[in-house]
């Protein structure tokens, strides 16, 4: 990447290999920050190749067949344009935004979804199954708004379905339109299904059917060369009646209730906003940083640029399994009944009197904000709050601000550990490479304006490697928090 300043106003440029040749992707400074830049120079590449399987098809057409091409990037413009304001650390990740909803809820879903994917569920007539014999059913999720409340998709396909919805503006008709009625499908290429090599005799296509807040995506797969819009049109005719029902028995209504509750888990607000520029950069400067890494073996602390740091190499990765992560949960169970529609009233008066979950240790919750990154899955958790709530809160940005830090740390990590598993030459000269699973910093802003009182507060980032996710804490110093229990109670709550 390199920067260029033009008419006062700093571009970052990305150099992306793409096939044979290099994707020139340009950004203006005033809507995305480097990390942003970094992550959407990626996506867009990803983007390029589950529409046209290769991201240089489209470039080696001749200019008047490029109109395509043309409303892709118009699109791509817009939606930076659009999130100006919403660039926020966990939302530049490919991953989708996964809020666990309450098991029994859970469990019905599953089970509507499961029987929308087998088509077993009513007796079909001779040409209904000649009709749906043509169609064979990846797998499908389910959206409310941009949110992901049901999946039964691969991190991969879900990354890729992820990158879809966002540059193609499904995200942003979701949430500033009631939507009526919304059907797309067209052919693309998942970077799963094209590596298995399935597509030498099928195509996979991409499904997405909306009424009101709610999105069912489904990933098809159907013969090359043959006739399918009498297919999917029925098809569609179904995830529609499903979409109803969910709408009709009050499923979009609790799920709305639930999001909007921020009750499981809960975040207590940060009561610390901006005042103005001036304060804000003073404030940027007193703020006391503090690194810590934990490791029981050894300690090493230096000092660097006023922050006091405090690391613990683990040079030995084979000693880092994560065993202190323990089993995963097995939340694959189905629910044996399909009949939902005793959860509209009583469970909506349940919901607005949720009971709230504490995760931090302590007698007074503590937690301000988290995020879980789960790599392998395809999705992170974190709360549900209004970003118009938090736009303004300093805590908020140094939080974000903070999480890059600690993400770059993490990367530096995983190319340690590659180097490692490789018995790479090179590790003598590579000093930056450290192991560190655990780092974090303490910062301090003024509570109020001229009130001298401070609100001092932990940014804990730990990796995962076993299974693979990075969790991000922010929480009040006022005790220390376990992050591998965090990530266990937090995990829970996918659990219902």
């Amino acid at each position: 990447m390199t920067n260029l300043k033009i008419k006062n106003v700093l571009y970052y440029t990305t150099y992306t290999v793409l096939e044979d040749g290099i994707l020139l992707l340009g950004f203006s400074s005033k809507y995305s920050s480097v990390f942003a830049v970094k992550q959407k120079s990626e996506q867009i590449c990803r983007f390029l190749n589950a529409l046209y399987q290769t991201g240089t098809s489209m470039f080696d057409r001749p200019i008047e067949q490029q109109t395509e091409l043309m409303q892709l990037c118009e699109m791509i413009r817009h939606s930076i344009k659009a999130n100006r304001n919403c660039d926020k650390f966990e939302k530049t990740f490919p991953q989708a935004h996964f809020v666990p909803l309450p098991k029994e809820i859970q469990l019905r879903i599953d089970d509507a979804l499961g029987e929308l994917e087998a088509m077993d569920y009513r007796n079909w007539n001779d040409d209904f199954v000649d009709l749906f014999c043509l169609l064979t059913v990846i797998g499908c999720a389910l959206y409310y708004k941009q949110h992901l409340i049901c999946t039964h998709l691969s991190g991969e396909y879900m990354m890729d379905i992820e990158t879809m919805l966002k540059n193609l503006g499904v995200f942003e008709i979701l949430t500033t339109t009631d939507v009526k009625n919304m059907a797309i499908w067209r052919k693309f290429y998942p970077k799963q299904y094209c590596g298995d090599g399935f597509h030498e005799k099928n195509d996979a296509y991409l499904m997405l059917v909306s009424i009101g807040n709610l999105l069912m995506v489904v990933v098809l797969e159907v013969p090359i060369d043959t006739t399918h819009n009498k297919s999917f049109s029925r098809y569609v005719d179904e995830i529609q009646d499903m979409l109803s029902y969910f709408k009709s028995t009050g499923i979009e209504n609790l799920i709305r209730i639930w999001i909007d509750s921020n009750r499981r888990p809960q975040c207590i607000p940060t009561n610390v906003s901006k005042q103005s520029n001036d304060q804000t950069s003073s404030e940027d400067r007193s703020t006391t940083q503090q690194l810590r890494n934990h490791d029981e073996e050894s300690n090493a602390s230096s000092s660097i640029k006023n922050q006091t740091i405090r690391e613990e190499p683990n040079p030995d990765p084979d000693d880092d399994d994560d065993s202190d992560w323990g089993q995963s949960m097995d939340s694959s169970q189905r629910s044996s009944s399909f009949d939902i529609t005793d959860l509209s009233e009583n469970r909506c008066k349940e919901f607005s009197e949720l009971i709230p979950t504490q995760l931090t240790t302590g007698l007074d919750n503590l937690l301000f904000y988290y995020v879980q990154l789960e790599v392998g899955d395809g999705y992170f958790l974190a709360p549900t709050i209004n970003s118009a709530n938090v736009k303004n809160d300093i805590v908020m940005n140094l939080f974000r601000k903070t999480c890059t830090l600690i993400h770059a740390t993490f990367e530096n990590t995983k190319k340690f550990r590659n180097l490692l598993a490789r018995e790479s030459t090179k590790l003598n000269t590579q000093r930056s490479l450290v192991a560190i699973k655990e780092q974090g910093m303490l910062l301090s802003v003024p509570k109020d304006h001229g009130s001298g009182e401070r609100v001092e507060f932990w940014v804990v980032g730990r990796l995962f490697h076993s299974p693979a996710k990075e969790l991000y804490v922010c929480h009040r110093a006022d005790a220390p928090q376990n992050m591998v229990e965090l990530a266990f109670r937090i995990c829970l709550t996918c659990a219902g």
